[in-house]
């Protein structure tokens, strides 16, 4: 699931050996979970909400079909960031 915060702040965390680990924080416009729907894998961090509450959601058919409607270039872009961004 791919969510953009508007009117939302969080903290977003990872979980190392069942210990919880601050990563950082989302503010208004941030998207977390786009490299997990593009490569069908889960996330590797979650948020907790701290500020706001507003949070539009995108499952994995509806992003497959926004993407397939984008250009090759576009595509192929993405995909070249979500493996630079995973790997960082």
């Amino acid at each position: 699931m791919l969510n953009t915060f508007h009117d939302a702040e969080a903290k977003v965390f990872k979980n190392f050996d069942g210990d919880e680990k601050i990563h950082g924080s989302i503010s208004l416009g941030a998207i977390l979970g786009a490299i997990a729907l593009i490569y069908f894998k889960p996330r590797v961090a979650s948020a907790r909400i701290t500020i706001g509450c507003t949070i539009f959601s995108v499952n994995q058919a509806i992003f497959g079909a926004k993407i397939r409607k984008a250009y090759l270039f576009i595509r192929r872009l993405l995909k070249i960031l979500a493996v630079s961004i995973r790997n960082n």
